[in-house]
């Protein structure tokens, strides 16, 4: 699920810095700069899949996958069996086998990781403020609460909290887990921020409506 991937991270790192103004010079920086960790991030996954698959295979199994994953905490938790869920659903596991993962899959699968490590103390504790049954995961009302958080205190329609629970809803279960919680909180900025473009146009158009008349 390499767009999925790729959404949770990007969206997450904008959150945590100003944006900069743009300008010819930053975006040909950024492009340099893209290019470069993702040719670095292309050698760091083709170290880590040669590390751990069995020779001749072009895919890693679940105990692969593990290794793989607690080689990457740098000594912090290693991975839970549901975090090993969480990394094979989100990058699609193998199509014949969803508790293996290609070759071509590893990447998005070490991205993945990094951007649940760095979250994973923020995670644990809005899991523990919000989660009020006790249950260890998050169900819809609790959801909704967090979500009114994210939103400034202002009220969120049951509509938004169904659209994000079916994004971040890992296990299809109606609640979220605290890898879930992560998709959620990508899912619900990307929500707002396709929103608020929604209102930039419709602002752009009335103004160029305005000076015409």
């Amino acid at each position: 699920m390499v767009g999925k991937v790729g959404a949770i991270s990007a969206t997450l790192r904008a959150r945590r810095r100003p944006r900069a103004r743009s300008n010819g010079s930053r975006t040909a920086e950024k492009r340099i700069e893209a290019s470069a960790m993702s040719v670095q991030k292309s050698m760091e996954a083709g170290k880590s899949f040669s590390k751990f698959t069995t020779e001749g295979s072009d895919v890693l199994n679940r105990s692969q996958v593990k290794a793989l994953l607690t080689d990457l905490s740098n000594n912090q938790q290693p991975p839970s069996n549901e975090e090993i869920d969480f990394i094979l659903k989100i990058c699609e596991g193998s199509d014949e086998d969803p508790d293996m993962l290609e070759r071509s899959e590893v990447q998005h699968a070490v991205e993945a990781w990094a951007t649940y490590n760095e979250q994973r103390d923020m995670l644990q504790a809005t899991l523990d403020e919000y989660d009020t049954s006790g249950s260890g995961t998050l169900e819809k009302d609790e959801l909704e609460k967090y979500l009114k958080h994210l939103n400034g205190d202002m009220e969120v329609s049951d509509e938004e909290v169904d659209w994000v629970l079916r994004q971040a809803d890992i296990f299809c279960d109606g609640a979220l887990t605290k890898a879930g919680l992560l998709m959620a909180t990508a899912a619900w900025y990307i929500h707002v921020d396709h929103v608020q473009q929604k209102q930039r146009d419709a602002e752009r158009r009335k103004s160029k409506m305005c000076s015409i008349l």
